[in-house]
């Protein structure tokens, strides 16, 4: 579910990983899917639509401490 933009474009690259890592660390962290606090973008394939052709950003939980935000910032950097 948390393919990474490029991949969705049919680009896969080894950092395409390292960006489901991340929306996966936020999901860990704050219990939700990436991109939740979005409504209306169910069912599944029209959130991915919106990753791959937004320039949006999953937001990162605000618990967290400042490394781990900094790892997951560059974790889902674009």
């Amino acid at each position: 579910m948390w393919m990474a933009p490029e991949s969705l474009k049919g680009k896969y690259t080894k950092a395409s990983d390292i960006w489901s890592l991340g929306c996966l660390l936020i999901e860990m962290a704050s219990g939700c899917p990436p991109w939740s606090e979005i409504k209306g973008v169910q069912p599944d394939f029209i959130l991915m639509k919106m990753i791959a052709e937004s320039d949006k950003l999953p937001l990162i939980p605000s618990n967290l401490s400042e490394t781990c935000k900094d790892f997951i910032s560059l974790c889902i950097s674009r």
